[in-house]
């Protein structure tokens, strides 16, 4: 934390304590035989023995964190141990179906499903509640051969929604109807409705029950998309306290990170999160939530910057094999290379990408993934020139389209459809054809936001509106250009490509202010690059000198050259001496901003100062309100100010008021604290906002 990131400027910011602050809540672990580490806490009775309780409510914990593979494995054990508990075979039905996940189970799962289900049924449990559990789960494997698994989900959805009306204060038949409604979640529809639906009964469980895991982590999925991603913030940083181990609950927070741009906390969580899934295999596989990790780890390190240790993500990829084989596995391995050549713009590299050569991996099973690839050889051979090798992809994306759409896979099929439309309008432009190259584009960025994200990915290879902007610079257009940006950080915010095409337009369309204000944000977000962008060290270079000319500005408006004169001259004429004049005398001409010794009052108040804490004054002006506080908290103050007049008149001011061993008065630019980090317990500043750099926007630092 440096210098201003303190927790009683937090209070009068309440913006950057929910940024910046996390949420514990107490915690009562269900405890067992072997029940460690604490994974959370869930009452879910089940008619069988009282030695296997404890086993079973671990269990079904586990199947909240969506740990299916760990979570079958324990309940195969416990029906192993107890054939006659019906529950443990309903349980093991409910792993083998993933509703929020990409794909659906194989037919061989599904059989063991349905057998499962056969085998809870002919072992009919004493109540009611344990009953509708198995008619809830057995609507999905209803049928199965001759129903889509959209079918089958949604008629789950009306089973467990039994559930739920019908067991009031059964937390876990709550939480499964949210989840039922998160998987029939209409991809088009941008009201979010369901997800509002999930979200409202989450809520009420998470006030009461903060520990649950199936409480907080289907809240944190209802809430992922841009419009209601901020109500998910205190769960997310709540999430890794319930189960500190748990690859999942490490992970899952990122998804909120990632929606509001928050690249260092999504970094520092998946690199946990990855760690923690080599923990734990998947039926001797490296699970595919390392790889799901690794993708957002990945992205983050991106748009910060961070280009060697996105490296370093690509090479822990490539060092390691024998990975799960799923449809998140399979993501992962093609949208990793593929991210780190597009987003650096290395369109020769991504030109050259190919098919990983995996005879271990199912490839020919996803051709939605396999499209990623394609994709990223399509558009990197279109805007490095090679036509022949865009011709090549875009033909092999019409195919993979070609395919899911008649396999009745809608939503993939659109972000199919907007890639190769993508890649048709770079090659278009590549070849002259501007104006059919931009409304392909244009085609191209409203499909792609027809339908929400994927929860299997932190966003867009690179987002089509994205690209429409950078077109469209390209093409001397740079009002257009702005809105595109502007509207990919509406929905995908602290993106490094987005702000920086925003400030290149604003740029070139002479906003010189606004090129400002967009340059600022990327030199934020990117504090931990490697240096290597050249749009990066363009940007500082602009903001350097703005940044000069601004400060010089500053200064020589608020210079008077005779101050200190002036005030002596007032002093006097009061019948005082610099050796008698005291400090509320002082404060009709050095605090002079609106509102004047009432103003510091009622302000400073509010930051409850005990006596000898030491508080920095930003923009400190000559020092009233410095002294002020020294004076009157018995504390010890440090300003800083831009204009060196001020900065000596209001030292010799702490002289004349005998305050010179409390108040230290700086020169210096308040967006560059000359101080170490961990200096002051608490900060200010009155009525110096407006002639700051972005304002704020430095006290996020």
């Amino acid at each position: 934390m440096n210098s201003l990131a303190l927790f009683r400027l937090a209070r009068l910011l309440p913006f950057l304590l929910l940024l910046h602050t996390g949420v514990t809540h107490a915690r009562t672990d269900v405890q067992g035989s072997d029940l460690s580490p604490p994974i959370g806490q869930v009452d879910f009775p089940v008619s069988c023995s009282t030695e296997i309780q404890d086993r079973f409510e671990r269990a079904v914990m586990m199947l909240h964190h969506m740990m299916y593979a760990q979570a079958e494995k324990e309940f195969r054990s416990i029906a192993a141990t107890e054939p006659d508990c019906a529950m443990a075979h309903w349980a093991i039905a409910m792993t083998l179906f993933h509703p929020l996940w990409p794909g659906e189970p194989t037919e061989a799962e599904l059989q063991q499903g349905s057998q499962a289900i056969e085998k809870a049924k002919s072992l009919p449990p004493p109540t009611d509640r344990e009953q509708a559990y198995i008619a809830a789960a057995e609507s999905y494997y209803s049928d199965w051969r001759n129903k889509s698994h959209p079918e089958r989900i949604a008629s789950w959805k009306t089973a467990q929604n039994n559930v739920y009306q019908n067991n009031g204060d059964d937390t876990d038949a709550a939480a499964f109807y949210a989840l039922a409604l998160l998987a029939t979640a209409p991809k088009e529809d941008k009201s979010y409705t369901h997800q509002k639906e999930a979200g409202a009964i989450l809520e009420a469980l998470y006030s009461r029950e903060p520990e649950h895991p199936g409480v907080v982590h289907y809240l944190i999925h209802a809430y992922d998309n841009p419009e209601l991603a901020a109500r998910a913030l205190e769960a997310a940083r709540a999430y890794d306290k319930i189960a500190p181990d748990v690859t999942h609950a490490l992970h899952m927070p990122t998804h909120i990170f990632t929606r509001l741009g928050i690249w260092t906390d999504s970094i520092d969580w998946n690199t946990r999160s990855a760690s923690a899934a080599l923990k734990y295999p998947a039926n001797g596989a490296i699970s595919h939530h390392y790889l799901h990790a690794l993708d957002y780890l990945i992205y983050a390190y991106l748009q910060g910057a961070e280009d060697a240790n996105a490296n370093a993500v690509l090479n822990q990829l490539n060092e390691k094999d024998n990975y799960q084989q799923t449809f998140v596995t399979g993501y992962a391995l093609a949208a990793l290379p593929a991210r780190y050549t597009l987003e650096r713009k290395q369109w020769h590299d991504a030109a050259g990408m190919e098919v990983p050569a995996r005879d271990s991996f199912p490839w020919k099973n996803f051709p939605e993934v396999e499209a990623i690839i394609h994709y990223a050889r399509g558009l990197g051979a279109a805007r490095d020139g090679n036509a022949a090798g865009a011709r090549e992809a875009l033909s092999a994306l019409d195919a993979i389209h070609t395919r899911l759409v008649k396999a009745g896979q809608q939503y993939w099929g659109v972000l199919v459809d907007a890639q190769r439309k993508t890649v048709a309008a770079w090659l278009d432009f590549s070849e002259d054809r501007k104006d059919s190259a931009v409304q392909l584009m244009e085609e191209a960025a409203r499909l792609e936001e027809s339908v929400d994200k994927n929860p299997v990915t932190p966003g867009s290879v690179l987002p089509a509106r994205e690209l429409l902007g950078e077109m469209l610079l390209q093409s001397g257009n740079p009002e257009k250009a702005i809105k595109a940006f502007e509207t990919c950080l509406e929905t995908a915010p602290n993106r490094f490509n987005s702000l920086y095409g925003a400030g290149l337009a604003a740029e070139r369309k002479g906003d010189r202010e606004a090129a400002r204000s967009y340059y600022d944000i990327l030199v934020q977000i990117c504090t931990r690059t490697d240096g290597g962008r050249p749009e990066l060290a363009r940007a500082q270079r602009f903001l350097s000198t703005g940044k000069t000319s601004m400060n010089n500005s500053i200064t020589e408006h608020y210079t008077h050259g005779q101050l200190l004169d002036r005030i002596l001259r007032g002093v006097e004429a009061i019948g005082k001496t610099p050796v008698t004049v005291t400090v509320d005398e002082l404060a009709p001409v050095d605090e002079f901003h609106i509102g004047g010794r009432q103003a510091s009052e009622d302000f400073i108040s509010q930051l409850e100062l005990p006596a000898g804490d030491h508080t920095l004054d930003i923009g400190c002006g000559i020092g009233g309100t410095s002294r002020f506080v020294a004076s009157r908290f018995d504390c010890r103050v440090t300003g800083i100010d831009l204009t060196p007049e001020f900065v000596s008149t209001g030292q010799a001011l702490c002289d004349w008021a005998g305050l010179s061993g409390q108040v230290k008065l700086h020169q210096g630019d308040a967006t560059e604290m000359p101080f170490a980090d961990e200096s002051f317990d608490a900060a200010f500043m009155l009525h110096v906002g407006m002639n700051i750099a972005m304002g704020c926007r430095h006290l996020h630092s």
